[in-house]
């Protein structure tokens, strides 16, 4: 099973829509979660079929701000338990016979002020009764120092906040492939700053079930953010589409490629 999880930012124009297209295409996910969308459901009632998923469930945007919307396919039995302002809560069941397992899309509250209440509802959604959970999305925050490049670093709070968080939750952090930051400011030099704030995270239940998952960070010149994905059988799991990486033509007229390019290049010598 491959589940896709990417911040999306400003998608409500023809190009962003086009760039999801090709992105789901090329990774054939079974389960697609999208943050701050700021799209209303009449406006993607379009889009669904536009990628290809017959079920698809959206948190309307207030006023332009945050938005989510979650895509599953046809072979995939999923449960919705609640869906509030910034979280999707479902259960998953897994036909290769790994049983049900819940399975939360978390984005951070966009209000600075209110931001703190997203450890809040970590912390009531987290189960307790040896039950097998996963959560993913954007969290805005780094639990490491080195988990940033640029800019001023964190502040220590912050950080401890974040791992208490994980702990009193009993989460693991799933670990990437790829590039090790999801989310930039698209500026080179002294002005760049790099950090990983979008993740996957699951309980040791659900280690057990899956020990072989992986996550590997992408790579789009559309937005801010990377889009990243779980595959829960990991790199040996089943192959369902293979396609050679190809530079899009449409990402020379891209404003920011040519900065991203040159900072990935200089982070990676």
């Amino acid at each position: 099973m491959k589940i896709i999880s990417w911040n999306a930012h400003r998608l409500g124009n023809p190009r962003g829509i086009r760039v999801l297209c090709d992105l789901v295409k090329r990774e054939v996910p079974d389960i697609l979660f999208l943050q701050k969308t700021r799209l209303k459901t009449r406006e993607f009632e379009v889009c669904k079929f536009k990628l290809g998923f017959p079920n698809c469930l959206v948190v309307d945007s207030v006023d332009r701000k945050g938005g989510l919307t979650l895509f599953w396919g046809g072979e995939i039995s999923l449960s919705i338990i609640n869906y509030p302002y910034c979280h999707i809560d479902v259960v998953v069941e897994d036909d290769s016979l790994k049983g049900r397992w819940p399975f939360t899309g978390i984005y951070r509250y966009p209000e600075t002020s209110q931001r703190f209440k997203t450890w809040q509802l970590l912390r009531s959604l987290c189960r307790k009764n040896d039950e097998a959970w996963m959560v993913l999305g954007d969290f805005n925050k780094v639990l490491h120092h080195n988990e940033k490049y640029g800019g001023n670093p964190r502040p220590d709070w912050q950080l401890s906040a974040f791992r208490e968080l994980v702990n009193d939750c009993a989460l693991r952090d799933l670990g990437f492939q790829g590039n090790k930051f999801t989310w930039s400011n698209c500026r080179v030099g002294p002005h760049c700053i790099c950090e990983r704030l979008d993740r996957g995270m699951a309980n040791s239940q659900w280690w057990s079930k899956y020990p072989s998952a992986s996550v590997t960070h992408g790579l789009v010149a559309y937005s801010d953010h990377v889009p990243f994905w779980v595959n829960t059988e990991g790199d040996g799991g089943k192959i369902r589409s293979q396609r050679q990486f190809r530079f899009e033509e449409m990402w020379v007229g891209e404003q920011t490629c040519e900065d991203i390019i040159r900072a990935t290049w200089r982070r990676g010598k």
